[in-house]
């Protein structure tokens, strides 16, 4: 039997937040994604960087969106007005067709990109996950897309088993893909990845 469900969970898109909210995401961003990334802990400096970072990241998110005409939507789960989990979904340029194996042959496409989907520890396996990657599907939809896209290294196998569960399909792979890792300053590299391209339909 599956853990409960959180009964006070409410998920909504954030259209314009203020810089708490903000500062909230990235503190929340923090002790959820990143510490896991650097193996389950951070140093003092790290976390600090890390925030400076994250900060910077969804602030450019949000001035992007209301600079551009780019569709992008930040999508927050919270549980007595705490933040449980976020997601993203933009519309961005995204490779659709592995081309068989040939670089030259890929094919590109301005889809749905799910991002940064993130639950807090003691909030997994409660149906949080399912409900942001839902109501970003229903964003997606509303701007007129009938599939939704996402990447995943393809070594987290926790994730891709997950997304599988969401209704994702694995595209193809991207062997020559990046990731992201935590240097012990706390500054965020690029890698080499091989990255799984999942795509799920929507109608």
């Amino acid at each position: 039997m599956g853990a409960p469900r959180l009964p006070g969970l409410d998920v909504a898109a954030l259209c314009d937040p203020d810089d708490r909210t903000l500062a909230d995401l990235s503190s929340f961003f923090v002790g959820s994604f990143w510490r896991d990334k650097a193996g389950g802990a951070l140093s003092e400096q790290q976390a600090s960087a890390l925030m400076d970072f994250q900060l910077g990241e969804f602030k450019a998110f949000f001035f992007l969106s209301r600079e551009s005409t780019t569709q992008r939507s930040l999508i927050r789960a919270t549980e007595h007005n705490q933040t449980v989990g976020m997601t993203c979904v933009e519309a961005a340029r995204v490779t659709v067709s592995g081309g068989g194996g040939r670089k030259e042959d890929r094919r590109s496409a301005v889809r749905p990109v799910l991002s940064n989907l993130v639950v807090a520890e003691g909030a997994r396996r409660k149906g949080v996950a399912e409900r942001l990657v839902g109501e970003a599907e229903v964003t997606a939809m509303s701007w007129g897309f009938d599939s939704c896209y996402l990447l995943v290294c393809a070594d987290n196998a926790p994730a891709v088993s997950l997304y599988k569960k969401l209704g994702f399909a694995v595209a193809f792979e991207d062997d020559e893909a990046k990731t992201s890792e935590v240097e012990q300053d706390g500054t965020v590299k690029s890698v080499p990845a091989a990255v799984l391209v999942m795509r799920k339909s929507l109608k």
